[in-house]
């Protein structure tokens, strides 16, 4: 489990880069046998964001959770199974403009 746990943190450092337009600071604060926390730093420019989890074997489910908070903790998760995780601004709060 912990060597689980390593990976999904190695690839969520991965997606979330310190550039504009990024959320920062992804990290995990809890662990349960079917459920995991996670935390990011806020942004003033802000106001909803966009979390992403699928399992790797399975890259064509992914389920998408929106929220105003800085953390989520997800749920229903499978036991020994590698899940990758991206945490995005999301597009109501943060228009893009041409």
């Amino acid at each position: 489990m912990l060597l689980l746990l390593m990976m999904m943190m190695m690839m969520m450092m991965m997606m979330v880069n310190a550039v504009p337009g990024k959320v920062l600071n992804v990290r995990v604060t809890a662990i349960g046998s079917d459920t995991l926390s996670i935390a990011w730093d806020p942004r003033n420019d802000v106001t909803l964001y966009e979390v992403r989890h699928w399992e790797l074997r399975d890259a064509t489910r992914i389920s998408v959770n929106v929220t105003s908070s800085t953390n989520i903790t997800l749920l229903r998760l499978t036991e020994d199974t590698q899940y990758s995780f991206q945490v995005c601004l999301n597009d109501a709060s943060f228009p893009v403009h041409s």
